[in-house]
């Protein structure tokens, strides 16, 4: 039997049956900045923030992914900007939940219109997620993420990529 290390939300190594892994799942995550705020999700299940995206649907190109998913998890209406970065790791979750490997996409987004809102959330959502919120990106270091994948490192390239073209 072969193991492989997967992470969990809090990046804690599991040692996992690499027979049990899930074929890869791709997600697309959005960067929206507005007015020197970044839009996060909180989870209410353990104080940690998450960008908003999701599960990229059969079919589904990765911008029209990013839009929807947006939509969906905040009441905010976006456009795809540009590719940020692209990382990959083993999921590991928790209450029998299944593993799987993930491929995460990121981008920046442009904020066109709309209020936050939690009304297209699933089930899921409703249950673990708390309303989107703006957080002040001065802030961006002292804010807990629980996600697999150490974001910030994204998020600030994504930031400086921003700053840049406002100079230009």
């Amino acid at each position: 039997m072969t193991k492989i290390v997967a992470l969990d939300m809090y990046r804690q190594p599991h040692e996992v049956d690499i027979a049990k892994v899930e074929p890869p799942r791709a997600g697309v995550y959005g960067i929206v900045i507005r007015d020197k705020k970044i839009l996060l999700l909180p989870d209410k299940t353990c104080e940690l923030y998450a960008l908003p995206g999701g599960t990229v649907k059969v079919g589904e190109d990765f911008g029209d992914t990013l839009v929807r998913e947006i939509k969906e998890e905040t009441g905010i209406s976006i456009q795809t900007g540009k590719l940020v970065d692209i990382k990959t790791n083993i999921f590991f979750q928790p209450e029998n939940r299944p593993v799987r490997q993930t491929l995460q996409i990121y981008f920046t987004a442009e904020y066109l219109s709309g209020e936050i809102s939690n009304d297209g959330f699933d089930q899921w959502e409703k249950d673990c997620l708390g309303l989107a919120e703006w957080i002040d990106i001065s802030k961006i270091d002292t804010v807990k993420f629980g996600t697999s994948i150490d974001i910030l490192p994204i998020i600030k390239k994504a930031l400086n990529e921003k700053m840049r073209e406002e100079v230009l």
